[in-house]
């Protein structure tokens, strides 16, 4: 059995594949060459939201303790994940540096 070549798409730098769910994270970091500080500046937002909800929880102005735990546990999400990435991109980095020319 012969499958058909002309059934197959292109590859494309840059498109999605076929089928693909575009997501905002995705299309973001695609179409936009500052996707790593644009990740920081959202780590930073959750940080900072989580330290307000503890200073209202602090304080009593918070009533649900949800609130504050779901923020917290946001914030860390995001910091563990751009560490990652920041260690990621340093491996790659360093790799590179050791390729023979």
């Amino acid at each position: 059995m012969t499958l058909p070549i002309s059934g197959i798409s292109p590859i494309v730098p840059g498109a999605a594949a076929p089928g693909a769910v575009s997501t905002p994270a995705s299309s973001s970091a695609q179409g936009d060459s500052n996707g790593f500080l644009n990740m920081l500046n959202q780590v930073s937002s959750l940080e900072s939201d989580a330290n307000t909800k503890a200073v209202q929880l602090a304080t009593g102005q918070l009533s649900d303790i949800h609130q504050f735990t779901i923020a917290s546990a946001k914030a860390q999400l995001a910091v563990e994940t751009a560490a990652a990435v920041r260690n990621r991109a340093v491996d790659a980095f360093s790799e590179i540096m050791r390729m023979q020319i």
